[in-house]
């Protein structure tokens, strides 16, 4: 019987670390499409020619709508993963410049990129401070502009734990 008690405490105990070990859901990022236009949006950071992804998959949010981003690990990791003090880049394209059902897939990356480089994109970048400033509330299109055509050299997935 005290076995029993010890192997259940011992489980739970592992279990609570466990838990406490992983970085909670992050939902603090929310942004609001005050557009017409369907605009799928893509959060990383551009540093030297390379697009480092964050754990956050593109989004699309419908026109004149608001969408809560909720993201595996939290923005300050994401952050300080980074050795410099690189902005993150919020990315908006039209959707209906994408060819895509899965924005999640590889094809939709490619074609973000292709957008990126012939400068068919807006952007709006931000410091983890001005999130902050901003209440985590980002507005489309008030808050950007357009983007510059930029020859990427490659995309990196940013890893975060």
């Amino acid at each position: 019987m005290n076995v029993l008690i010890l192997n259940k405490t011992l489980v739970l105990i592992s279990v609570f670390f466990m838990l406490m070990a992983c970085d909670p859901l992050d939902k603090r990022l929310s942004i609001e499409n005050n557009s017409k236009k369907e605009i799928v949006f893509r959060a990383s950071f551009i540093q030297n020619d390379t697009i480092i992804e964050t754990s956050l998959d593109m989004v699309m949010i419908g026109a004149n709508s608001k969408v809560k981003l909720i993201k595996l690990w939290s923005w300050d990791s994401e952050f300080s993963r980074l050795e410099t003090k690189t902005p993150l880049s919020i990315t908006a394209y039209e959707k209906k410049k994408l060819d895509v059902k899965d924005l999640s897939s590889l094809n939709a990356f490619n074609q973000v990129d292709s957008l990126i480089r012939k400068g068919e994109y807006f952007i709006s970048n931000y410091s983890i401070d001005q999130l902050k400033n901003a209440n985590w509330h980002i507005l489309f299109p008030e808050d950007f502009e357009r983007g510059k055509p930029i020859h990427l050299n490659s995309r990196n997935l940013l890893m975060t734990n």
